[in-house]
């Protein structure tokens, strides 16, 4: 899969400008990017290593490479080497440091989110 390639046409696709403007991947163009079955498999195996559970897998195609998967905090911290820390008041959470995966997988995962709730949000100290 060229997830470069994939975004230049897709990029093309809504540029007015260009002569592939308003086109389509046609169903062998997507098969083309589709990832090989064996990335799943293998980001499936690293986390299931874990007892980490998995919930739903997307189409292999770049559009939605998804892989939803659930874990305790001990779990993810775990498998990801984190720390996970939580406000006192519980209510917020976040990673400590960036997850780590297995080099196997590198190249393979793009992100990791889910690990912290406060995206979004700006803290702004008061003097």
């Amino acid at each position: 899969m060229n997830q470069g390639d994939f975004n230049r046409r897709l990029a093309d696709f809504a540029d007015p400008n260009s002569p592939s403007f308003q086109g389509r991947f046609s169903d062998e163009d997507l098969k083309r990017y589709e990832r090989p079955q064996s990335d799943y498999y293998a980001v499936e195996r690293w986390l299931t290593s874990y007892e980490i559970k998995i919930l739903s897998v997307g189409t292999r195609a770049a559009f939605d490479p998804n892989i939803r998967a659930q874990g305790t905090v001990a779990q993810l911290e775990s498998a990801m080497d984190i720390q996970i820390d939580q406000s006192a008041n519980g209510m917020w959470f976040a990673n400590m440091s960036d997850p780590q995966v297995p080099a196997n997988l590198d190249g393979i995962i793009a992100s990791i989110r889910g690990l912290s709730n406060l995206d979004g949000y700006v803290s702004v100290p008061c003097l």
